[in-house]
């Protein structure tokens, strides 16, 4: 055919031929427009033209210019076609919307159900195609999308209550250019009711061990394994009969807590994949005389439809324990020992297996000659004697006197006899006296290492046990004491009264053999509001009496006790609690003294004295004071000069004690200068007040800097 097209073109006149070259280049250059508006962007501007080379002459075609026309396209695609979920659930069917066309181009999106439930269409915010709880906005159209771009949203369809179990629903969802509105693409989606109810259990077996008497706990998780909200009833059955509850796990942590004891008959609502812990609790009864098994069969029904069950099959045995292996775990420790111990002090509470086998002289009660043998059991050691022995110890309380609001430590003396290596004793008084009664920790006095002790309180009472971990003992004929602090109460009034008195006391000997006190002396508390201190008022001689003197403490600013001096100069201050106070005493026609920083409680002053100067002369001052050297020594013939501005300077001289005193001052600062040869001078600011004696000392050093003293009213009441 071609070969017939170019016989014409050469039988053609030229300019005919010219003519067709250019039509035939035309032709070709129509074809590439419609391929290139396929696969080029819009706008795109394309020249072409032609050229042909004759013998007799070139011809060419004129610049042909094609501009791409923009042509719409839209490709719908999901790896997801059919969902199934519960009545009530929102299903979400990830879409990707690519743009197939040459421009940028935005879609409408709609959706539609063939059942009418509900739809929409929802942006998948971070393009992952995998529906999150927060993404719930709403779109009617993709946005603006580039040519080969994508943009991925969700076609929502919610299954209604009511929907039956199984019914289906086609789900359609279109995408239309707004560029091109003839240019659309569609999907299908199918979308199921179906409720999935199923439970998961584990673990499905096990095998726990229990001393007899005791109870044995099983850890179980229930997952609700369907896709609706779910409860679950639990119920366990032991085929021998023994006792079975399930137990709430209250922390979730899979460890029984002595406090977790609540039973579960349900699990309560569960979302699902959500979980519950509980424990199988079996009783092993008391008096196993073998070792005994038990078979625990568990049942899980869905509250939902209660053909939906889980089951579960766990071992339990009973163990039958030597006496004195407390904690069931098969051999006898230090656990045990100290257990016992808070069980004869009467702290926690025990069952009756555990009692049995802390009673280990069969006497009904759990006390310190058992811990012994226990002890003893916990080294290997048989035990020895059950009898009890004469000769013990002497037991006695003290008679105290304690401080209102204060806390007081008493010692229980254990005096003389047998050899001890346990100790038990419950002391009891008035618990409206008394806060607290506490042990004070290592507290048992004079009896060498390796003693521990065990106490529990109750109010006015205390239950306490001590004992010798490493089987030594207090040795015949030494003493030894356990130590109590008493917290008194702060509402107790002087002269309330309490007794000590000993409502148990029980010795045991190494070998874990009660001994029987030779004596038990009890004891009283005796409550003083505060401690009094006893003040003595005497003139300048310290032998004659002052009497109606007016004695006070004062204590940061405020009066906090007064007396008045009776005819032997003697005054109380009562009551005062522990503290520093300072003590003033003024009487007509003596100077008014004070002493700071007198120190009263437990261990302090008991009483002061003060020797009052005579004031002959109404309204004036006076000062007193000693100078010493950096020794202490008292320096004889210092000469003390005392100077207020406008009035003349006066001096005096030291005593042999050191001591210097001017009286009948008028009112007024005074520079006191204290001087002695070879030995630096000192100089101090005086306030003098009217009616009474100021203080001021001095240490003289013989070289570097003097310095003044404060006042000592131990040296005052010597030196004068």
């Amino acid at each position: 055919m071609l070969r017939d097209y170019f016989r014409l073109q050469h039988s053609l006149p030229i300019a005919m031929r010219r003519g067709l070259i250019i039509l035939s280049v035309l032709f070709l250059l129509i074809c590439c427009y419609a391929t290139a508006a396929a696969i080029t962007p819009a706008g795109t501007a394309i020249d072409n033209y032609a050229t042909l080379q004759y013998a007799d002459t070139p011809l060419n075609s004129n610049v042909v210019r094609i501009t791409v026309a923009q042509a719409a396209g839209i490709m719908l695609a999901s790896e997801t076609t059919t969902l199934a979920g519960p009545q009530g659930k929102t299903l979400y069917f990830p879409i990707s919307l690519t743009n197939t066309g040459n421009g940028s181009d935005s879609f409408s999106l709609t959706a539609t159900a063939q059942s009418g439930w509900p739809v929409s269409i929802i942006r998948d915010d971070n393009s992952d195609g995998i529906h999150q709880n927060g993404e719930q906005t709403s779109m009617a159209d993709s946005g603006s999308v580039l040519s080969e771009g994508q943009a991925r949203f969700f076609a929502a369809i919610t299954i209604p209550a009511g929907a039956s179990n199984g019914t289906q629903s086609a789900l359609t969802v279109a995408a239309r250019s707004v560029f091109d509105t003839a240019v659309s693409a569609g999907a299908s989606f199918s979308a199921v009711a179906q409720t999935t109810i199923a439970i998961g259990l584990s673990p499905t077996q096990g095998l726990v061990t229990a001393s007899t008497g005791s109870k044995a706990y099983v850890s179980i998780f229930v997952t609700n394994l369907g896709n609706i909200q779910d409860s679950f009833t639990l119920s366990a059955a032991c085929d021998n009969g023994w006792g079975t509850a399930i137990i709430d796990d209250t922390n979730q942590d899979g460890i029984h807590q002595s406090t977790e004891t609540t039973i579960l008959t349900a699990s309560g609502p569960l979302a699902p994949n959500a979980q519950k812990r509980c424990f199988i609790e079996t009783q092993v009864p008391d008096g196993l005389s073998a070792e005994t098994q038990g078979n625990v069969q568990l049942t899980v029904a869905s509250a939902q439809d209660a053909t939906k069950t889980a089951q579960g099959a766990y071992t339990v045995v009973g163990k039958v324990l030597a006496a004195g292996d407390l904690d069931g775990d098969g051999s006898i420790t230090a656990q045990d020992v100290q257990t016992a111990a808070q069980m004869a002090v009467g702290g926690g509470e025990w069952s009756a297996a555990q009692l049995l086998r802390a009673d280990t002289n069969g006497d009904g009660v759990v006390d310190i000659a058992d811990v012994i043998r226990i002890q003893n059991l916990s080294n290997g050691q048989p035990i020895l004697s059950l009898d009890v022995v004469s000769g013990g110890r002497q037991l006695s309380l003290p008679n105290v006197m304690a401080t209102a609001g204060a806390t007081k430590m008493i010692s229980l003396d254990i005096d003389q006899g047998a050899s001890v290596s346990g100790i038990q004793a419950t002391i009891l008084t008035d618990g409206s006296l008394l806060n607290a009664l506490e042990v004070v920790p290592d507290a048992l006095m004079g009896t060498g290492a390796n003693w521990q002790i065990i106490y529990a309180t109750a109010p006015g009472e205390v239950h306490l046990l001590a004992y010798n971990t490493a089987g030594g003992s207090l040795a015949a004929g030494s003493g030894g004491a356990l130590r109590i602090n008493m917290a008194v109460a702060a509402a107790a009034l002087p002269g309330d009264a309490a007794p000590l008195v000993w409502a148990e006391a029980k010795l045991s000997d190494p070998s874990g053999t009660a001994i029987a006190p030779v004596a038990i002396i009890d004891g009283a508390l005796a409550v003083e509001a505060g401690w009094p201190l006893a003040v003595k008022v005497t003139d300048s001689t310290g032998t004659t009496p002052i009497v109606g003197a007016l004695v006070e403490a004062w204590q940061n600013g405020a009066l906090i006790a007064s007396a008045i001096s009776d005819s032997s100069g003697n005054a109380s201050l009562y009551p005062l609690a522990d503290g520093v106070y300072d003590v003033r005493v003024s009487a007509a026609g003596y100077y008014t003294e004070t002493y700071t920083s007198v120190a009263v409680g437990e261990g302090q002053n008991a009483s002061i004295g003060f020797s009052l100067l005579a004031n002959a002369k109404a309204n004036t001052g006076a000062i007193e004071g000693i100078v010493v050297n950096s020794a202490g020594t008292p320096l004889k013939r210092a000469k003390v000069s005392l100077s207020l501005t406008g009035r003349k300077t006066v001096s005096i001289y030291t005593n042999s004690a050191g001591y210097y005193c001017k009286v009948q001052l008028s009112p007024g600062s005074y520079t006191v200068t204290a001087q002695l040869s070879s030995y630096a001078t000192a100089t101090a600011m005086v306030d003098v007040k009217a009616n009474e004696l100021c203080e001021s000392s001095f240490l003289l050093a013989s070289s570097g800097p003097a310095r003044t003293l404060t006042r000592n009213r131990n040296l005052f009441s010597h030196s004068r």
